[in-house]
């Protein structure tokens, strides 16, 4: 089936659909870093991020520009229409009035001039100021990505570091239980194998965190090198709730930009088939009425696109929600989870107090709460994520993209 979209907006929405990066200068990085780091520690948080990209990205910066281009543009057309007359024009002769009336093919060109042309600049910027909103979205939502991953790594590196720790003490009391003859040379060895495995897993671990870092930093606009003392969890405070199916996708419909593009094309293919008939300059000259029949055939098709991608969202904010509503439950388990293992834990804790379970053994339940309760943090801010994915979704976008 044949598209009729505008060149102007094939360019706007090939812009929009693209992915787009962080791009920014040095001298904005110099004094964004002033504003926000900390002069005792470099404390990052995934708000404090956002806002260093929203106000450095170049890219946002451009789209901001293109806007204002765009209503300049719609403000001249409509400035210059003002003052055309479609019907005809005065003349004097010889101190008397004349009013010459246009032949209707003219009039009708006139009136494509006067009422068509500010509508279709009027379009042109509303898209213009979407496309920028669309931007936006678009790289907060590829933050919360990487923000994410660049705390799921920091807090790895330091649950590694407390295993090291633990099967350093471990191996070093099976080398003085081996020493008295208390275990064998295969026991041994299969301690030191878990130390230095841990020692790897420490070690590869911290690489992970110094690409995610260097991946962050670059996405956000920051010199790569910089360091964070600390990475905030700011999730439990985070007021993100879902709502019922029905809000989704009744906002959806109304607001996706697909939706708006198509309406919009179908309000213009609708006004200029409506000049077209004025004074029946379609019945009349054979160019016009190629032209009004083109436009009837585009009218009908873009009518059929809409309805398609009314489809289309309505399939895919159903299958989101799903995919959220999933999220919660597993963040649910892994709280029931949680709670059982404290219970656990209190017993054992218990039994410690009475000398009956050696330190290192309370020490590995430990880690095994923390990096229970690090899951269910990672869960809660990935099930928090996908619920601002949906709100996007069922907004003006971009699209809900299971991960």
């Amino acid at each position: 089936m044949r598209k009729f979209i505008p060149i102007v907006l094939l360019a706007l929405l090939l812009g929009m659909l693209m992915p787009t990066y962080a791009e920014v200068e040095k001298d904005h990085i110099k004094v964004k870093e002033e504003s926000v780091v900390s002069k005792e520690k470099n404390i990052i948080s995934y708000d404090i991020a956002k806002d260093i990209l929203i106000e450095n990205n170049r890219t946002l910066k451009e789209k901001q520009l293109q806007e204002r281009k765009t209503f300049y543009g719609y403000s001249n057309t409509v400035q210059i229409s003002r003052g055309i007359n479609t019907e005809g024009r005065s003349v004097n002769v010889f101190g008397m009035e004349f009013f010459f009336y246009y032949p209707d093919d003219v009039q009708m060109l006139l009136t494509m001039q006067k009422e068509f042309m500010p509508f279709a600049q009027r379009f042109a910027w509303q898209m213009s100021q979407k496309e920028k909103e669309l931007t936006e979205n678009i790289l907060i939502l590829a933050l919360r990505d990487l923000y994410l991953g660049l705390y799921s790594t920091w807090r790895n590196c330091d649950i590694l570091k407390k295993k090291l720790n633990l099967e350093s003490k471990k191996h070093n009391a099976n080398k003085v239980r081996f020493e008295n003859g208390l275990i064998s040379n295969i026991e041994f060895e299969e301690s030191q194998y878990r130390f230095l495995k841990t020692q790897k897993d420490f070690e590869n671990a911290q690489r992970d965190f110094e690409n995610m870092r260097r991946n962050f930093n670059s996405f956000l606009g920051v010199p790569i090198d910089t360091e964070y003392d600390e990475l905030l969890f700011e999730e439990l405070k985070r007021d993100v709730k879902i709502q019922p199916l029905e809000y989704y996708l009744e906002k959806a419909l109304e607001n996706r930009l697909e939706i708006v593009v198509l309406e919009g094309q179908i309000e213009m293919a609708e006004l200029q088939i409506s000049i077209y008939e004025k004074n029946r300059v379609n019945e009349t000259y054979t160019k016009v009425r190629k032209e009004y029949n083109e436009a009837l055939r585009q009218l009908e098709n873009l009518k059929i696109q809409l309805e398609q991608a009314k489809i289309d969202i309505e399939s895919e904010i159903k299958s989101a929600y799903v995919e959220v509503k999933k999220e919660g439950y597993n963040l649910q388990s892994l709280n029931d989870t949680l709670n059982m293992q404290l219970k656990n834990y209190e017993r054992l804790q218990g039994q410690f107090e009475q000398g009956f379970i050696a330190k290192l053994v309370m020490d590995e339940v430990e880690i095994g709460l923390e990096e229970l309760r690090n899951g269910i943090d990672l869960v809660m801010y990935a099930y928090n994520t996908k619920i601002m994915k949906l709100e996007e979704a069922a907004g003006l976008g971009p699209a809900f993209q299971e991960r």
